[in-house]
C-alpha cells in the first residue's frame, strides 16, 4: 500500500485536483511531516498496524490502516479515499 502515491494523485486534467507548485510543495512538505512524526512516535515491537483492503466500488483509489499503540494504550485509523 503506497499511500504517498494515492495521495499525490491528481485525477485527470478536466476533474482532478490542481495545486500550484508553491501548494504542491507545500503538501509534499506535509506528507513528509506526518510520516517523520508516525515514525517517531510508534515503536515497533509495541505497535500493531492493520490495514483494510481497498474498495474498488465508485472509488479511484483508498487507504485505511490502524495503528494500535500498546505502549501509549491508543488506537489510530487513517482513512483517505478518492472518487467522481
Amino acid at each position: 500500500m503506497d499511500i504517498n502515491d494515492k495521495l499525490s494523485y491528481r485525477g485527470d486534467r478536466g476533474a482532478g485536483l490542481d495545486l500550484s507548485r508553491t501548494q504542491e510543495e507545500k503538501f509534499q512538505q506535509e506528507m513528509n511531516k506526518l510520516w517523520t512524526l508516525i515514525e517517531r512516535k510508534f515503536t515497533p515491537d509495541t505497535t500493531t498496524i492493520f490495514t483494510h483492503p481497498e474498495i474498488y466500488t465508485w472509488v479511484f483509489w483508498g487507504f485505511c490502516f490502524l495503528i494500535i499503540s500498546n505502549e501509549q494504550g491508543k488506537i489510530y485509523l487513517f482513512e483517505g479515499f478518492s472518487s467522481d
